[in-house]
């Protein structure tokens, strides 16, 4: 994404007991899910939205792809301050007060208790958010300075150090922020081989032509319904010129 919106700091916080650890690989701390069972000799590198590798979520959803055989990691770029979770419910409070508080059963709750509330989580965003763009910088495609972060990692991965053997093939998932990291890694430049053997993105700018031109790696890219980060006309803009390197037998 090329931008923050709302949407970017609102959901919810699930609940369960994450099983991995942090180590750090090729000198960045990770989140690291190791493969339950045999495993597949396969890795996925997660670059994750701006709640980073300490939030649950993200965590459940990389054990959770563990269970399959992988070796899961999520890349810490963030340095350990990502933005705090608590935030979500800071945002839900002034978007959709009815899913974080009690109805109001009086004027009293509805005139003055209410808003009282919401500028209670204005303030509280205020001290977060702004904090964290000018610590980390946009996300890109604006900026791609935390790349970096993800190769040194796909690197460890690829020379057998973490804690195991090389991997066979390594895939990078992107998500909201981290979703250009992945992007930018699948078209490395001119003839270039990526690094990676294949990516996903989703809620991410996807700049058309920008990146796509310059796939060398397969990909899916998850397109919602409804978002502003990856539109419907971007999504056609996107289908088309697809096809047309496909066509052209370009791309990955």
């Amino acid at each position: 994404m090329a931008g923050t919106s709302p949407c970017c700091f609102q959901g919810h916080i699930h609940q369960g007991t994450a099983t991995g650890s942090f180590k750090q690989i090729g000198g960045v701390d990770c989140y690291v899910a190791e493969p339950k069972g045999k495993p597949n000799g396969k890795a996925i590198v997660i670059a994750p939205d701006v709640f980073g590798a300490q939030f649950i979520n993200t965590q459940l959803l990389a054990d959770h792809a563990a269970e399959s055989g992988f070796l899961v990691l999520i890349v810490d770029y963030f340095d350990g301050k990502p933005a705090p979770p608590w935030i979500l419910e800071c945002f839900l409070q002034l978007t959709k007060p009815e899913l974080v508080s009690a109805p109001a059963t009086s004027l009293l709750q509805s005139w003055v208790v209410g808003p009282l509330r919401k500028l209670g989580a204005l303030g509280w965003i205020l001290t977060a958010f702004p904090p964290f763009l000018i610590k980390h910088g946009m996300p890109p495609p604006a900026k791609t300075h935390k790349v970096h972060y993800v190769e040194r990692v796909v690197a460890a991965l690829r020379a057998g150090e973490a804690g195991g053997a090389k991997v066979a093939k390594v895939g990078v998932v992107g998500y909201c922020y981290g979703g250009g990291f992945a992007l930018a890694l699948a078209a490395p430049g001119g003839d270039a081989r990526p690094i990676i053997d294949a990516f996903a993105v989703a809620h991410t700018d996807v700049k058309v032509p920008g990146y796509l031109e310059g796939l060398r790696a397969p990909g899916l890219f998850i397109a919602a319904e409804n978002d502003h980060s990856f539109p419907d006309s971007a999504r056609a803009k996107a289908e088309a010129l697809l096809r047309e390197m496909e066509a052209a037998g370009k791309g990955g």
